[in-house]
């Protein structure tokens, strides 16, 4: 079940994705660096989220949801050093994005849930 899986994300990758990349003009180690850059801005906005909320439920979303983002970035890592890359931190020129910003700005947990950053316990 996995080699199938792994031979439709590779088909899908190379009939959809790459051809869309090479449309807009974009490289793959480029959309790679971008989403390095994003998944640190996710694991952040989850960390200061899960700093200020009571809810016991909601910091265990945010912990779980770090945890999983920092796996991602380490895989987007090993396939940029492949590449010979070093992954963008989100310090890098241009700073935070606006969504992280936008992000940021959310007080309250009924915000943050309507925003569908994270998956909310009911």
């Amino acid at each position: 079940m996995e080699f199938k899986n792994q031979e439709s994300f590779r088909g899908l990758i190379s009939s959809r994705y790459l051809p869309a990349l090479a449309g807009e003009g974009v490289t793959v180690a480029e959309a790679l660096r971008w989403e390095s850059k994003m998944v640190v801005e996710t694991i952040e906005i989850a960390a200061l989220w899960l700093a200020d909320t009571d809810s016991l439920a909601l910091k265990l979303d945010c912990a779980s949801y770090c945890g999983d983002r920092a796996r991602h970035f380490r895989l987007l890592a090993e396939r940029l050093a492949v590449l010979g890359l070093a992954p963008v931190p989100t310090t890098a020129p241009g700073g935070y994005s606006r969504l992280f910003a936008f992000m940021r700005s959310l007080q309250t947990s009924e915000e943050r849930a309507a925003a569908g950053f994270l998956p909310w316990p009911a």
